[in-house]
């Protein structure tokens, strides 16, 4: 496996001050999280992930280092493979990227379903935020995958097979975590409506309508938005970022985040690079703890 260039900056934070975080890590590898026992417990948070192809991933697992790539207790996510809904160990390439279209349906990215994944998208970046510390006295997080590649805002109409499938996996989840959770979503969604050319007020409108249904079946959870700077800019991106700023400040309980020099694989799909050192240290400087 190829080492990392550089590490991302809640690592190198973590390795100055691993024995105040309650985490250790030793050099660049990563390590299991440890708590003191002093202290009230966190409360858990379950991470959401929700939107498009890049809510889903298509960062290429070969980039990665061997302990991104094992299996991780910092990260529970929910188990889609034998329909009980569990949570366990997040494990890229076998458990990551499960029941997603235009992913996990395409043999160019699971040549072998249902466990042999070959790309990933935030969870790396996630697993590796916790082991480092970024997220105080947690040493583990949930995380839900929702996303669907290739799929415009319309496709998340209350009526259709997406929104059932979010419903059915964050109905699953508030079974299985306790009830004073934090929720805490992270969407990208917007590409393909460009892509598409749909009208800008009407990907606008129904925007807004589908996060306040995401906030119904989420009361109190934080959305969190990526936008697109590193995006082609002729391909109408500036305009897409300047409709997410337009949502975020009409909308105080919503926020987003600069992507700026993420690295993509093709034109519009983030990579190992650019979710690991710009997208994912951008969704956690912005979740509240």
């Amino acid at each position: 496996m190829p080492a990392r260039s550089h590490l991302p900056w809640f690592l190198g934070v973590a390795l100055a001050a691993s024995t105040l975080a309650g985490c250790r890590n030793d050099s660049i590898a990563i390590t299991a999280c440890e708590v003191p026992p002093d202290g009230p417990p966190a409360v858990p948070m379950v991470f959401v992930f929700a939107g498009e192809s890049n809510s889903g991933g298509l960062a290429s697992n070969a980039e990665a280092t061997a302990e991104e790539l094992a299996a991780r207790p910092s990260v529970q996510i929910m188990n889609l493979y034998s329909g009980t809904f569990d949570f366990e160990d997040l494990h890229i390439g076998f458990n990551n990227l499960v029941d997603h279209a235009g992913i996990s349906d395409n043999p160019e990215y699971v040549p072998a379903p249902p466990n042999d994944i070959l790309v990933h998208g935030m969870e790396l970046g996630l697993a590796n935020a916790v082991e480092a510390g970024a997220f105080g006295r947690r040493c583990s997080v949930y995380l839900v995958k929702t996303g669907q590649g290739g799929s415009s805002i319309e496709e998340w109409d209350a009526a259709g097979p997406y929104w059932a499938k979010f419903l059915q996996r964050t109905d699953a989840a508030k079974d299985r975590v306790p009830a004073n959770t934090r929720w805490i979503v992270w969407y990208s969604q917007g590409i393909n409506d460009t892509v598409y050319g749909v009208p800008r007020p009407n990907w606008k409108a129904a925007t807004v309508e589908h996060l306040a249904k995401i906030r119904a079946q989420l009361p109190g959870c934080q959305i969190i938005l990526t936008e697109f700077q590193s995006m082609p800019k002729d391909d109408g991106y500036p305009q897409l970022n300047a409709a997410i700023r337009g949502l975020v400040a009409a909308d105080p309980t919503l926020s987003s985040v600069a992507t700026d020099g993420a690295g993509t694989d093709g034109a519009i799909h983030w990579s190992y690079a650019g979710f690991r050192d710009v997208v994912v240290p951008a969704m956690v400087a912005a979740t509240r703890l």
